[in-house]
């Protein structure tokens, strides 16, 4: 089983959020969360989620950043060449000034012949 943090910086601080834009926010953010099978393969769906500055935990140094880091980890796997991905969120909040967020949850590699790697996430976007 395999661990991932994605870290997202947002592009521009927010200003004070009314409460009721706290309710939105989560759940655009945990929308923003979830891929299915059509949201395309793993080398480019899953990617795309990261910053530039994000994070992809591997085994050994922490060297792969950023989504052409991510990419470069995954593509490791050849199977992954032809892996569709599903990530389902678990849960994740947003702080109470809105800037700030975080998702965790499960996330399958679909291999062509149906297999599964299973694995998991937490995301976390910050200001």
């Amino acid at each position: 089983m395999s661990f991932l943090i994605l870290f997202a910086a947002a592009t521009a601080a927010a200003a004070a959020t009314a409460p009721c834009d706290l309710i939105d926010r989560r759940d655009a953010l945990l929308k923003q969360a979830t891929l299915d099978e059509r949201s395309g393969g793993i080398l480019t769906a899953l990617p795309a989620l990261f910053a530039r500055d994000g994070i992809y935990i591997a085994t050994g140094a922490l060297t792969y950043r950023g989504p052409e880091g991510a990419k470069a980890w995954l593509s490791h796997d050849t199977l992954n060449a032809t892996t569709k991905v599903r990530m389902a969120t678990v849960g994740g909040d947003v702080s109470s000034n809105g800037e700030d967020g975080f998702t965790y949850g499960y996330l399958d590699g679909v291999r062509a012949n149906g297999d599964l790697a299973p694995a998991w996430y937490q995301r976390v976007l910050a200001a």
